[in-house]
């Protein structure tokens, strides 16, 4: 069902499923330009290290900010399933960890 999702999702675009890989690259080299370059931000790394470890860093964040956004519109869009259910809703607000 993920696979089917992922597809759907993206069928409108152009370049389809290579889209999903692309455009965190694409905004990599965004930030290598801006704060690598321009502004010599590096903090005393390498290149290949600067790199390696900003295309992780957007790769992860586009993950976690979508896996979040996805999971806040799965409960507000079906909250007649959420009041219908017997659970602490206290839950949903304050999580206890």
């Amino acid at each position: 069902m993920a696979t089917s999702h992922a597809r759907a999702r993206n069928f409108n675009n152009y370049l389809g499923q290579l889209w999903n890989i692309l455009n965190p690259l694409l905004w990599s080299a965004v930030y290598f330009l801006a704060f690598g370059v321009l502004l010599g931000a590096r903090g005393g790394m390498d290149t290949q290290t600067y790199v390696a470890f900003l295309v992780t860093g957007v790769f992860m964040f586009r993950f976690i900010s979508s896996a979040i956004t996805v999971g806040a519109k799965s409960i507000s869009g079906n909250i007649s399933l959420v009041r219908s259910l017997h659970f602490p809703r206290a839950a949903l607000l304050y999580p206890q960890f």
